[in-house]
């Protein structure tokens, strides 16, 4: 009950972290075909004239969740940079981006089904630290299972690329 107050906060930044996880690398792409000032100027801008400015609003107008709903604009306005950085320079179409990601969001909708549907089981565990352990292990079980699932022709050829170079060494 103490921590109720954290649960929409946290919700809002689970969600800004995914956002992150799908285009934070275009600044990495960035500083590695010479563009690290083109990098610089994204951040700064975003962060001064946006960032800051919904922090300040949502704060004063929400508080901590304001803060969590600030920084999930920031990263979604940040991943349409990304998409059209990444088209722009590495010519990389938004629709690939869109199809390379389907995979791991689709594992994740999965996962939140799940946790819905067995939400009154779940909540009994989440009162110890091994209730919580075997929800998170069980997590990351089901998301593997949903990569497995989709990447599975990838794997085979994987394994099968492995053999091969063991048989050579013989």
């Amino acid at each position: 009950e103490e921590w109720i107050d954290a649960v929409l906060p946290l919700k809002l930044l689970a969600v800004a972290v995914m956002l992150h996880a799908i285009t934070g690398s275009y600044a990495t792409v960035l500083n590695g075909i010479g563009k690290a000032k083109l990098d610089l100027k994204i951040f700064v801008y975003l962060t001064l004239f946006l960032t800051v400015p919904l922090l300040y609003i949502l704060i004063q107008s929400y508080g901590i969740p304001g803060a969590a709903l600030a920084i999930l604009v920031s990263k979604f306005v940040n991943t349409f940079i990304g998409i059209g950085v990444m088209h722009k320079y590495i010519n990389i179409k938004p629709s690939q981006i869109i199809k390379n990601i389907f995979p791991s969001l689709l594992g994740v909708l999965v996962i939140i089904l799940f946790n819905f549907l067995f939400n009154q089981y779940i909540s009994v565990l989440r009162n110890s630290y091994l209730g919580l352990m075997v929800i998170i292990m069980t997590n990351l079980i089901i998301f593997g299972l949903s990569q497995v699932y989709f990447y599975i022709n990838e794997i085979k050829e994987l394994l099968t690329f492995i053999r091969n170079k063991l048989d050579l060494r013989k």
